[in-house]
């Protein structure tokens, strides 16, 4: 098995992805089973998500 970041080096060689690809990766707080986040993982989701959307309106 290849992890994600390997995954993603192999895609940007291949150029499988655009060029202005963002990539935001929030790991686990814990890795019990269940729905929603870990705490505090939603507030960093939320902040990613208003992040993209700047910079998506900046474009």
């Amino acid at each position: 098995m290849i992890d994600f970041d390997h995954t993603l080096i192999v895609a940007r060689y291949f150029k499988a992805l655009p060029a202005d690809t963002v990539v935001i990766e929030v790991e686990a707080g814990d890795i019990a089973f269940g729905t929603g986040f870990s705490e505090g993982r939603g507030e960093a989701w939320t902040r990613c998500w208003i992040w993209c959307g700047r910079r998506s309106s900046d474009e």
